[in-house]
Formats: structure tokens, C-alpha cells, sequence
């Protein structure tokens, strides 16, 4: 009687495709990979009858070779499954043993066409003593035995081969799979050691070898943001954003139409406001993402959420804190500046952006460059920036509040602030912590902030601008 083992061995290898390949559902992104294995496998079952005592051994190797885009890995594993009875002992309970062992690929060796193979390999087999003449008494699953197999294949059958392509869908892409099935009946010899006994002394009864291989190529289109839009998929779109520029992303948002615009913010915004709340987020976001030059936002919400909750107004990395009773006090004006500027804190956050005051100077920045009515010219960077600085130095009672470059910014971050550097009259050294700081002390470490905005602040920050525009020391590298 064939063992469980061996039963499920040959039921395995009767099908095509030994192992499949099961791609990740959602994990696909556009493009084409390809992955591919080969499963090597040698099995046979020993039998024998010395008098009276019943002997029958399996054993089942498998070599496996994966390669993927990480590379190749290999690996070998060998089983062994022994069944003993003694027709002499009526009443002593069969020994049924297993054991297993992970070990390094090239204890199996196999011919191309399957004509020959064989195996030496040591595999540790517990729960029973090794008595002589080779008869197992079970004893306590701790107390283990090698078991060392040296056996040889030769293959007696056809070789039969099976195979082809198949094609099926996955997640919006489509999966190509080449298989192939070798397989030939087989004859095995030689020895399973156990206690210097081989208990493997005739024939097999019964043995195989097979070779299984697939290449799977998995190709998916490329996602448009019109169908991603279409399907209502917020996570698609922040993966479709990632891999683009800040102009790419701007130019197909500025290329949808205004309803698929207008679909997006709805799409991307990701909030916990009321009804009333979220009217006013909308016709913000799309405000905004009218506006050629920040089609970027849909990014940084699709990443953001916009949590309503009492204490002002608050930006950080994926997340936005907003005063329900503030925010639905505001115009649609300047929601659109609070918005703006809450959600450049996300951007800076995922960006390597700045701290501090080029931090705050920035969203201040984006928001009164990107919708200047209303703004005086002087008010710029160099004037949010220092401006800040300043506040918390002479209203919050800060002088060290942080004023540095961007540490590690990335490559979106440059594009966007190099933009932002462009539409600047007052030419912030913004990627200098060295400029900043020398030309803040220059020119600008001697202003109060703590004073009437329009009357005294601004005359004096313009002045303070025409000095450091005058300094070739304070522009930005």
C-alpha cells in the first residue's frame, strides 16, 4: 500500500504546474515582470519482508529554483516517511515514522531527459530506536535516528510531456504563463541506513522522476488618471502620482475637463467633516486644482487626511487637523489660503522638506503666490520666511525658532520650490541654511515684528528686501 506521503506526491506531480504562482491581488503596477521556477523531484517507495517484519520506506526529494526580479533562490528538501509491522507480533503496535531535512541544492542530480538521477542525503527520522537486525521500537519523539539515503534512479518509462500557455486576468492586468511537465516512470536501488542496517534492500516497488517549469510574465497597462478618476480609486491615484514629475502630474490634471476635475477633489479627499464642512473643502480643492500649477494637490490629498477637530489649524505628514467651528466661519477665499497652506505642510513632511520658518514660509508663500489678489508687494518669500522667524521671536517669545534649508529634499520638493523660487521678487536663499541665516541677520534680524502690519511691518520689510536684493550673497544657490 503506498504511503500518504507518496500518494500525495504522485497526485501532485500528475497535474501541470506543480506549484503556481499566485500574483498579489491590488500589489500589480503598470508594466511587465516576470518570474519563473523549475521543481526537480525523485521519489520511491522500498519494501520489504525479512521474516515476518514489514519494511516500507519513502522517500521524496524536491529541488526548487525561483527567480524573480530579487533574483534567484534555491532551495532542497528531502522526506521520509517509514512504516514497520511484525506479522510475528500480533500484538505489537506498527512503527509509523517521518522526517525531514532542509538541505543545500545538488544532493539531487538529474539528467535533462530524466533518464537518470540520484541522491545522497542524511535525514534525521524521530520517535523511535534502531534495534538490530533493523527493527524500530517507538520510543519518546526526542530520541532521533539519521537515516542516510544513497540511492540511485534510472528511468524505465516514456517520458511524457505536457505543457503550454495560458493566459488569465489579474487585477486589471494579464498573466502569461508558459508551463511545462516532465515526468517518467522510474526504477530505484540502494541503500536507507539506519543503525548500519539497510532497510531498503530490494527494488523499489514503485518511483518517478519529474521536472515541473513555468515563466510567468505579468503585464499590466498603464492606469490613466481619467480612468482612475472614472473608478473612484483614491489609492490608485497616489500610487499613479508617485513615480511622476510635479509637471507631469500638473499637465494631465490641467488636461481633464472640468467635470473630471471636479470628480477628483471629490475622490481624493479623505475627511471626517460634516456636510457643510466638506462643501466648503470641495469647492476649495477645486479652486485649486484649476489652477495649472497645482495639480500637484491632488497628490498631496491623496495621501492627506483632513480630520476635523476643535484647536485651530494644523498641517503634518498625511494628516490635517482643522477647527470645524473656524473653518466654516471662513470665506471661500480664505479657506482656499488655509487649505492651501495646511496641506503644503504634508507635502514638506513626505518631501524631506524644512522645519521652522521656511517651513511656514513656504505654505505662506504658495498660497499668496499661487492667488496674489489681495497681497501687497511686499509681501514675498523672504517676508513669510523672516516674517515668521520673527514672530516667534518677538510675539511668541521664541528666538530659536529653527531657520534651515531643506535637509533632504526630493526631487518634487526642489521642483515645486524652485517654481516658488521663480514667482519670489525678494530671491530667498531657500536651499542655503547658510545664506538663510546670514542674510536674515543682515537684514532683517533688526526688524520688530511686533507691530501694525500694514502700516509698519511691510515699510519695513520692503526696505529690508532692497537690501538683501542688492546683496549677491542672498540669492539661492
Amino acid at each position: 500500500m503506498l504511503s500518504r506521503t507518496l500518494v500525495l506526491l504522485v497526485a501532485a506531480s500528475a497535474a501541470l504546474g506543480v506549484v503556481v504562482l499566485a500574483p498579489q491581488a491590488g500589489a500589480a503596477a503598470a508594466g511587465t515582470t516576470t518570474s519563473a521556477f523549475t521543481d526537480r523531484e525523485a521519489s520511491a517507495q522500498f519494501v520489504s519482508d525479512v521474516r515476518g517484519l514489514h519494511t516500507s520506506v519513502d522517500i521524496t526529494l524536491i529541488e526548487t529554483e525561483r527567480t524573480t526580479a530579487d533574483g534567484i533562490e534555491r532551495h532542497l528538501s528531502a522526506s521520509i516517511g517509514i512504516f514497520q509491522s511484525d506479522s510475528r507480533r500480533p500484538k505489537a503496535q506498527p512503527v509509523d515514522l517521518a522526517g525531514g531535512v532542509e538541505a543545500e541544492p545538488g544532493a539531487l542530480q538529474m539528467n535533462g531527459d530524466l533518464s537518470e538521477a540520484s541522491a545522497e542525503i542524511t535525514v534525521p527520522v524521530c520517535g523511535a530506536k534502531v534495534l538490530h537486525s533493523g527493527r524500530l521500537k517507538a520510543r519518546p519523539f526526542a530520541e532521533c535516528f539519521d537515516a542516510k539515503v544513497d540511492v540511485r534512479w534510472t528511468g524505465t518509462g516514456e517520458l511524457v510531456i505536457a505543457g503550454g500557455p495560458s493566459d488569465m486576468p489579474v487585477d486589471g492586468c494579464t498573466e502569461h504563463r508558459e508551463s511545462t511537465s516532465q515526468q517518467r516512470v522510474a526504477s530505484a536501488e540502494g541503500n536507507v541506513l539506519a543503525g548500519g542496517v539497510n532497510l531498503a534492500p530490494n527494488p523499489s516497488s514503485i518511483a518517478a522522476l519529474s521536472v515541473s517549469s513555468e515563466t510567468s510574465t505579468l503585464t499590466c497597462p498603464d492606469k490613466t488618471l481619467a480612468g482612475l478618476i472614472a473608478a473612484g480609486d483614491r489609492a490608485g491615484i497616489r500610487d499613479w502620482a508617485a513615480p511622476k514629475t510635479i509637471a507631469e502630474i500638473n499637465g494631465e490634471v490641467a488636461a481633464l475637463d472640468a467635470a473630471q476635475r471636479d470628480l477628483l477633489a471629490s475622490v481624493v479627499l479623505d475627511t471626517n467633516a460634516d456636510s457643510v464642512s466638506r462643501d466648503l473643502l470641495l469647492r476649495t480643492m477645486r479652486a485649486v486644482l484649476a489652477k495649472p500649477d497645482l495639480g500637484f494637490y491632488a497628490e498631496i490629498w491623496s495621501y492627506t487626511f483632513i480630520e476635523m477637530v476643535e484647536g485651530g489649524f494644523f498641517g503634518g505628514c498625511g494628516h490635517l487637523f482643522l477647527s470645524p467651528t473656524a473653518w466654516s466661519g471662513l470665506s471661500d477665499h480664505d479657506a482656499r489660503w488655509v487649505l492651501l497652506h495646511e496641506s503644503f505642510h504634508s507635502f514638506n513632511c513626505r518631501n524631506g522638506g524644512p522645519v521652522g520658518s521656511l517651513n511656514e514660509g513656504s505654505a505662506i508663500w504658495i498660497a499668496k503666490s499661487s492667488f496674489p489678489e489681495g497681497t501687497d508687494r511686499a509681501e514675498t518669500w523672504a517676508e513669510a520666511t523672516y516674517g515668521t522667524k520673527l514672530y516667534y521671536r518677538d510675539i511668541a517669545g521664541n528666538p530659536d525658532f529653527p531657520l534651515e534649508a531643506p535637509p533632504a529634499p526630493s526631487s518634487k520638493l526642489i521642483e515645486v520650490y524652485q517654481r516658488l523660487s521663480a514667482l519670489d521678487p525678494s530671491q530667498l536663499p531657500w536651499n542655503s541654511t547658510e545664506r538663510l541665516t546670514t542674510c536674515f541677520n543682515r537684514y532683517w534680524a533688526g526688524l520688530n515684528r511686533n507691530v501694525d502690519f500694514f502700516a509698519v511691518w511691510l515699510p519695513s520689510v520692503a526696505q529690508a528686501t532692497a537690501a538683501m536684493l542688492a546683496d549677491p550673497e542672498c540669492r539661492p544657490l
